[in-house]
């Protein structure tokens, strides 16, 4: 019996025990030993959950965020692009009607002249030694320079003309004209629309004339007037000409120009 586990079991008809054998005592106390380590395991698990969950709680609240290789990123700094300046309804307008005028109405050089041959005006024939009227200016230059229209407009003539040799006439915007004489040759066609600035022809020696030169002209509603003043007109005087022509009907010209200026910025 020493050997033995003795197990009492009672009920309502008594007790009774039963003998069990000393090996099934020691398989009982390692039985309950593995569940005692399995509670205690349980209980520090749970412990040690709760303590990580804790710290990420207390690190999501710090002001330097952890990363994933725990160095410090460097931090970006975007600029933004200042807005561009609005300019006043007033200032567009302005700088319209000079575009305007300065794009329809002859201005500006033909080419990069030197001098000035023969003026507007009566004058002694270079040929003919008579006194005449000389509707253009002659600007001297090697044959072959390239002469530019000095604003838009549509091609109207150009072929030879006689004294003028070959000549190119374009008629501009409110009522103007631009005529280019004794070239070597032309670019352009009759029925053409050229730009300011484009290429119409080139200085020759064409027609009644002694030396290579251009003769040029500006007309304004069929009459000849001096060239030179539209000439000295370019974007840096706009104002200039109105004070240096006054055969033109400038205002009636502005207010045109106004109407077209004010649609364009609706």
């Amino acid at each position: 019996m020493n050997n033995c586990l003795i197990l009492t079991v009672s009920d309502v008809r008594g007790s009774r025990q039963y003998s069990v054998p000393s090996n099934i005592k020691q398989i009982l106390y390692f039985v309950v030993s593995i569940i005692l380590l399995v509670i205690a395991g349980t209980i520090f698990y749970i412990y040690s959950l709760q303590n990580q969950v804790s710290s990420l709680e207390v690190g999501s609240t710090s002001t330097h965020p952890i990363t994933e290789t725990n160095v410090s990123q460097p931090t970006v700094v975007v600029q933004e692009t200042p807005a561009p300046p609005v300019m006043p309804k007033e200032d567009k307008l302005k700088l319209i009607r000079k575009a305007i005028l300065l794009a329809s109405i002859p201005n500006g050089k033909p080419f990069d002249y030197e001098k000035v041959s023969s003026p507007f005006g009566y004058r002694t024939h270079p040929i003919t030694q008579k006194k005449d009227f000389h509707e253009g200016i002659d600007f001297p230059a090697k044959e072959g320079v390239a002469v530019y229209a000095t604003a838009s407009g549509l091609v109207k003539y150009a072929k030879n003309k006689g004294n003028y040799g070959n000549y190119v006439l374009i008629s501009n915007s409110y009522g103007f004209k631009s005529a280019y004489g004794h070239l070597s040759s032309y670019s352009v066609k009759k029925g053409d629309f050229v730009t300011k600035g484009q290429v119409i022809g080139y200085v020759g020696n064409s027609g009644k004339s002694i030396e290579p030169h251009l003769h040029y002209e500006v007309r304004y509603k069929n009459k000849w007037l001096n060239p030179q003043s539209f000439v000295n007109w370019d974007v840096s005087n706009s104002k200039y000409i109105k004070a240096r022509v006054d055969s033109v009907d400038w205002d009636n010209i502005f207010k045109m120009v106004d109407s077209v200026s004010s649609l364009s910025i609706k």
